[in-house]
C-alpha cells in the first residue's frame, strides 16, 4: 500500500469521525499499532481481516493497495445506513419525549411526583444560597470590625 492508499484510508476514517483510539478499540489493538498501520506498516492477513470485519474494507486492498478499497459499494450502503440510523434515532427521541410528556410511557403521577421533587430541591437550593449570602455578609462585617 502506497501513500495514496494510506491517505485514502485516513480520509475514510476522518469522514466518519473515527479516531485512532476508536479504531484500536474496535479492532482489539493499540492506538500506536493503528498509527503505524495508517502511516507505514504493512497489513498482515489477520489484521486486514479484522479491519474488513469492523469497517467493510477490502482485506486484499489493505494488504496490497490493489483493487477496491471497500468490499462492495459498501461506502454508499454505509452512508445510507448511517443516515437511516441518525434519522431513526431523531424520530425515536421525539416520540419518546412526546410519550413521556403525555404520561404514556411513565404514568403522569410519577412525572408529577418527580417534578414536585425537583421543585422542592430547587427551593432548598435557593434557601441555601440565601443563607450563604447572609453568612458572607456576617463574615464581611466581622472582618470589618477586626480592622
Amino acid at each position: 500500500m502506497d501513500d495514496t492508499e494510506r491517505k485514502k484510508l485516513k480520509d475514510f476514517f476522518k469522514e466518519r469521525k473515527i479516531t485512532q483510539v476508536q479504531i484500536a478499540e474496535l479492532t482489539g489493538s493499540t492506538q500506536q499499532t493503528v498509527q503505524k498501520l495508517l502511516n507505514h506498516r504493512s497489513f498482515g492477513k489477520k489484521t486486514a481481516a479484522k479491519w474488513s470485519e469492523c469497517f467493510g474494507l477490502n482485506p486484499a486492498w489493505l494488504m496490497t493497495g490493489i483493487g477496491n478499497m471497500m468490499l462492495k459499494d459498501e461506502q454508499i450502503e454505509m452512508d445510507t445506513a448511517k443516515k437511516v440510523v441518525n434519522e431513526g434515532a431523531d424520530v425515536f427521541y421525539q416520540q419518546l419525549m412526546t410519550m413521556i410528556s403525555k404520561g404514556e410511557l411513565y404514568p403522569a403521577s410519577i412525572v408529577k411526583e418527580k417534578d414536585a421533587e425537583l421543585q422542592r430541591k430547587d427551593m432548598m437550593i435557593e434557601e441555601l444560597n440565601r443563607e450563604i449570602g447572609t453568612l458572607k455578609q456576617k463574615i464581611a462585617q466581622l472582618e470589618g470590625q477586626e480592622k
